[in-house]
């Protein structure tokens, strides 16, 4: 075998010497290295997707397990204290929720998640104090205090320490309407944007006045791991707590679909891999092409047709470990810098903007409006970053994968060069 290798080693090397061959070979390796760039930053910002919703969904959004009880307090803190002896809760808590306005000045917007939550809870629950950025003001939840988004904020036109209306009608006898006035403590973002724009908290004190005898008392529970929520509601149900709703369960349409979207995602990329790996096909055909003397040498020499085999086969698997190691390289080097990439790109393209401005507007004088500045990442958007999970197992499997295909496509030229006569090659020269 080595032999062989030397011989693999001495054809790759020699063959920057023949151009069609060296192209040829920087096009293989070029193109499985693109391949395998594009497979990790797709998976691993689909994987970082999918981990960034399910975080923020299990942080702020719905809680790991959720249970509507009853609009009494008192059995609605029997239920808490009982389903907080189980040793997998990490957390547990009530809050109301309901939807309703918010007006100030004229100016009213509709909140879809206006909910009532335990005072302590920055301090008692990690992972929602982790999910609640501040911007302005505090974390706090005194009575008569509201926290707000940064969108509902910039809607209405308010700052830290304003005074808002809350409107609501709640489904009692007779429909009555509840107004409270409300000074808001802190503005925040969630990072989860589409959930910003419809999500606002105060404390269970505030919200006893509000919501008193009008809605139900839910029990969220924050569990040690979220993945054991059906073998916590299977637990629950045993003792008769029927009706729980896990993260899954009320987030199912878009699990479902960002999972999808992913295995969608990887099988196209894959294909790219395989197309970049079946210019190794070519290249070792192109090769053989160029070697047929030697390869009637080799034969005279003594050399079995299985070594011939062997010897262009290693060049098919040499080049596809260069395009997989440069490709793996450069991915993740990309995906553990993306966002600074992407913003710095964001700058790039603004200042030849604003260049471009200035000799239109500056030296040409010609009158025009300044260009609106580019952001990949605008107050509107669904996430406020790229959020991009790299899965070590999953990159050793698709580099794995490639280089099975590589050895396979190297196959039936390298089995043509074992057949081909010395005899034959030495008499037509």
């Amino acid at each position: 075998m080595k032999i062989e290798n030397f011989v693999t080693l001495r054809y790759i090397l020699k063959g920057r010497k023949n151009k069609d061959f060296n192209h040829a070979a920087i096009i293989v390796v070029l193109s499985i290295a693109f391949a395998i760039i594009v497979y990790i930053s797709a998976v691993s910002i689909m994987n970082g997707y999918y981990d960034g919703i399910t975080k923020l969904i299990c942080n702020v959004k719905s809680f790991h397990v959720e249970l509507s009880t009853t609009k009494s307090l008192d059995l609605a803190e029997q239920t808490k204290e009982f389903l907080a002896l189980d040793k997998r809760v990490q957390y547990i808590g009530l809050y109301q929720e309901t939807s309703g306005l918010f007006s100030v000045k004229g100016k009213i917007t509709g909140l879809k998640y206006i909910r009532s939550m335990p005072e302590d809870i920055f301090l008692q629950d990690p992972d929602f104090n982790r999910g609640i950025e501040l911007i302005n003001g505090k974390k706090s939840l005194l009575k008569d205090e509201l926290m707000i988004s940064q969108k509902t904020a910039e809607k209405l036109r308010i700052k830290v320490g304003d005074s808002v209306y809350f409107t609501g009608i709640f489904s009692s006898d007779n429909n009555k309407y509840v107004f409270k006035k409300l000074r808001v403590s802190g503005i925040f973002t969630t990072g989860l944007v589409d959930f910003d724009e419809h999500f606002a908290v105060m404390g269970n004190k505030t919200g006893d006045l509000i919501f008193k005898d009008r809605l139900y008392y839910n029990v969220f529970i924050r569990l040690k791991d979220h993945k054991l929520v059906n073998d916590f509601v299977d637990w629950g149900n045993t003792f008769g707590y029927f009706g729980m709703i896990t993260w899954i369960d009320a987030n199912y349409n878009q699990i479902t679909s960002i999972r999808f979207e992913r295995n969608i995602i990887a099988l196209i990329v894959f294909i790219v891999i395989i197309i970049a790996a079946l210019n190794i096909l070519t290249t070792i055909h192109l090769s053989i092409q160029q070697k047929t003397e030697d390869i009637a040498i080799l034969k005279s020499l003594g050399f079995s047709p299985a070594k011939i085999c062997v010897i262009f086969l290693l060049q098919g698997v040499y080049l596809g470990i260069i395009g997989i190691t440069l490709g793996t390289t450069i991915g993740l080097w990309i995906m553990n810098n993306l966002n600074n990439l992407v913003n710095g790109f964001a700058v790039f393209l603004n200042n030849i903007q604003g260049f471009i401005y200035f000799l239109i507007h500056s030296v040409l004088k010609i009158t025009m409006d300044p260009p609106q500045a580019i952001e990949f990442f605008s107050k509107d958007f669904y996430l406020n970053k790229i959020y991009s999970s790299i899965s070590l197992g999953e990159i050793i499997i698709i580099s794995f994968l490639t280089l099975i295909f590589a050895i396979f496509v190297s196959l039936l030229p390298a089995i043509q060069a074992g057949k081909i006569k010395p005899n034959e090659v030495l008499k037509n020269g």
